[in-house]
């Protein structure tokens, strides 16, 4: 085993469903538990995306150091969670969560690298977190030095990575980079709009198809 994983999990609910409800609580929170039971989970934080009350956004993987607040799943290596979906405990613990979902959720592997790894982004009181979808030829690592490294710079709390599964859209085949932003609160990036420093942000979706973006304010389990 060699390098750790996040893992982002997005769950789309049933339409109008409270979270706050006892029996729809309860769910939850046992999702929540039997994750962060699971050998090799190293942090788990979850959250509402302001733009989409009826989803859930997890992200689970690599300890995100020092301030306790977030839930994304990060595992020590992906393999952990292969072992996960293998054991006696996964597919009735699919069939619970099944009970607020409106349809299947979304999974995708990323291996996260932090501009700085003492403020981390899902530490922030609202991350911004964006999946972009590219064609399958383009150049990753290229993207990576000539595009995101340069920009990434700029900002005090900001991730990103390129998931290791492609992924489809619209029935088409696409290579995903998501990134993460930490924000003092939506107005600060309000204001960021409104910036010389927000141009440079086009260039980071030259040749995207589509780019998801929510705002989420994420909790932590683990």
């Amino acid at each position: 085993m060699t390098t750790s994983i996040t893992e982002l999990v997005h769950l789309p609910l049933i339409p109008n469903i409270s979270l706050d409800s006892l029996e729809h609580k309860a769910i939850l929170d046992s999702t929540l538990s039997t994750i962060a039971q699971q050998p090799g989970l190293t942090s788990l934080v979850w959250g509402t995306p302001v733009e989409h009350p009826y989803v859930v956004e997890m992200i689970q993987g690599p300890s995100t150091s020092t301030t306790p607040s977030i839930h994304p799943l990060e595992w020590q290596h992906v393999d952990f969670h292969a072992a996960f979906q293998n054991s006696p405990v996964y597919t009735p613990f699919l069939g619970r969560l099944g009970g607020i979902l409106s349809g299947a959720p979304t999974i995708f592997h990323v291996d996260v690298k932090l501009h700085d790894a003492a403020k981390h982004p899902l530490n922030a009181p609202i991350t911004q977190v964006v999946s972009a979808y590219f064609p399958v030829e383009l150049d990753e690592q290229k993207y990576w030095d000539d595009v995101f490294v340069p920009f990434m710079k700029d900002f005090v709390s900001m991730a990103g990575g390129w998931a290791t599964e492609l992924h489809f859209r619209n029935g088409i085949e696409r290579k995903v980079f998501v990134m993460m932003v930490g924000w003092e609160s939506l107005a600060k990036q309000k204001e960021f709009q409104q910036t010389e420093g927000f141009g440079g942000v086009v260039g980071l979706f030259d040749g995207v198809s589509e780019a998801l973006m929510r705002h989420v304010q994420f909790v932590r389990v683990v």
